[in-house]
Order: structure tokens, then C-alpha cells, then sequence
């Protein structure tokens, strides 16, 4: 399994766009998370930096191509349908939670 550095931009949404269930737990805004990675030609399983929300599936691109991915574990982790090429760069935007 690959971990990446993660790079983000931060974007606050108002109080009525967040679900209630998380205003209630606290959650004030959401992040959204751009992080970056790279292929090794036999993984097929990233870890996120963070637990993307369940409801808003991850985005991901290999060398600027949108692939699709399944998200797995405590919504940590995306995995592919075929491993990446070797050196492919690799791109998952998600939102992310924070109180």
C-alpha cells in the first residue's frame, strides 16, 4: 500500500450545505483534499491521508486521465481495478471532514 504527502485547498461551506448529522458531531467545515501519488506498476491499494466522506466517492485520475476507484476500509483507502504503470502520476481529490 502507497502513502502520499497530501497537498490540499481549503474551502468552508456554509452551515447548510453540511449534512446535520455531522453539524450535530461538530463538524464545522469540509476540506477538500487533492493529494498525489505515484504508481509502481503492482499496487493497486492507496491510503488516504484522511477518511473521505462515504456519500462523495474520491476522484481519481492516472496521468490526467479521470479512473475509476472503489473506496474501501474506513473510507482510507481507494483501490483500482489494475495497478497503475510504474512512475504514473496519480491524482485523488476527495472532501474530508473537520470539526
Amino acid at each position: 500500500m502507497s502513502t502520499a504527502q497530501p497537498t490540499h485547498q481549503h474551502t468552508e461551506f456554509h452551515r447548510g450545505t453540511i449534512p446535520s448529522d455531522q453539524l450535530a458531531s461538530g463538524v464545522l467545515h469540509v476540506h477538500v483534499i487533492g493529494e498525489q501519488m505515484t504508481g509502481d506498476g503492482a499496487a493497486t491499494a492507496f491510503l488516504l491521508a484522511q477518511e473521505a466522506e462515504a456519500d462523495q466517492p474520491p476522484a481519481a485520475y492516472v496521468n490526467g486521465t479521470r479512473t475509476d476507484v472503489t473506496l474501501g476500509g474506513m473510507n482510507d483507502t481507494i483501490t483500482f481495478g489494475s495497478a497503475p504503470a510504474a512512475a504514473a502520476t496519480i491524482r485523488v481529490d476527495y472532501l474530508a471532514a473537520v470539526g
